[in-house]
């Protein structure tokens, strides 16, 4: 993921609720916006729910 890539993500995060859709959910919307399989690419799969993890553990 690149820099716009983490603007883009940080932006998403701030209109979304864990409560609404929980974890997974978060990061499979992101995802999904991103165009990141978590199969076919699993490093940026798993960086993104690291990010999505440490965004919300902050807040």
């Amino acid at each position: 993921m690149g820099y716009d890539d983490y603007k883009k993500v940080k932006k998403m995060l701030d209109e979304m609720s864990l409560e609404d859709i929980g974890f997974y959910g978060v990061v499979n919307s992101l995802a999904r916006e991103l165009y990141i399989d978590a199969e076919e690419d699993h490093y940026a799969y798993t960086e993104l729910r690291d990010y999505v993890f440490e965004y919300f553990e902050e807040y």
